[in-house]
């Protein structure tokens, strides 16, 4: 675990390596989000948010990086634990009961609609017993949709990168992405330690950088989406 946080977050690192140094402009390869849903989960593994074993999460604990897409991920998955949802089976929420009690939000007032609330978590429970545990490439399509576009708009909000709007023919709306001066050599100066290895492994998916390095769980997980979506496509 990182003792500091770092000054970009991995999902912010890999957008910006994806900064064509000529123009300043992101220019997106396909299936970034998957690759962007893997950075989501190794920022969160890093800072000690989850435990990932045999290709799972195991451990859930709720904290707050700071960083506004991160931590919207991190409490559905907090939600996901804390409700006992198919696929939760197995994975310990640290710091918070797993219980009715300790679902976040009100309490509903009435005793009818207190007991109707304990029932569907406690179906939801019984449905989680029985059902296999979520895998990491689950969790990788589950954090992806629209997480590109979630990104830009966060960073764009941190002053990282500026976004250009007009309309193509006066109808359609299109924006384009540049990377303020200076983001850009943030990224490209890479990370060191296990910081840089899980940015390496992750940006390689998708051709951002060479593979050099043998993948660890998280990578090879967002590898196994992109080569399933790629089969549907063929």
């Amino acid at each position: 675990m990182d003792e500091r946080p770092p000054l970009l977050t991995l999902p912010e690192e890999l957008l910006l390596l994806c900064v064509d140094r000529r123009t300043e402009r992101l220019k997106l390869p396909p299936y970034v989000h998957h690759a962007l849903a893997g950075a989501v989960l190794a920022e969160l593994e890093l800072r000690g948010a989850i435990t990932i074993s045999d290709n799972r999460i195991t451990t859930v604990q709720p904290l707050t990086l700071g960083e506004p897409v991160a931590d919207r991920l991190l409490g559905a998955l907090v939600r996901d634990v804390q409700l006992g949802r198919p696929g939760a089976k197995q994975t310990r929420l640290l710091g918070l009961d797993t219980n009715y009690a300790g679902v976040s939000g009100p309490s509903p007032e009435r005793p009818f609609a207190r007991r109707v609330a304990r029932a569907r978590v406690n179906m939801r429970a019984v449905v989680a017993a029985e059902a296999p545990p979520r895998q990491l490439t689950q969790w990788v399509r589950l954090f992806s949709h629209n997480l590109d576009t979630h990104y830009r708009e966060s960073m764009e909000t941190r002053g990282l990168v500026t976004a250009h709007r007009h309309r193509v023919l006066g109808l359609v709306p299109w924006t384009t992405w540049t990377a303020v001066p200076g983001s850009s050599a943030l990224a490209h100066s890479r990370p060191s330690g296990p910081r840089g290895l899980h940015l390496d492994t992750i940006a390689a998916t998708v051709g951002l950088v060479r593979p050099a390095a043998q993948a660890g769980p998280i990578a090879a997980a967002v590898s196994a989406v992109i080569e399933s979506d790629k089969r549907r496509r063929d």
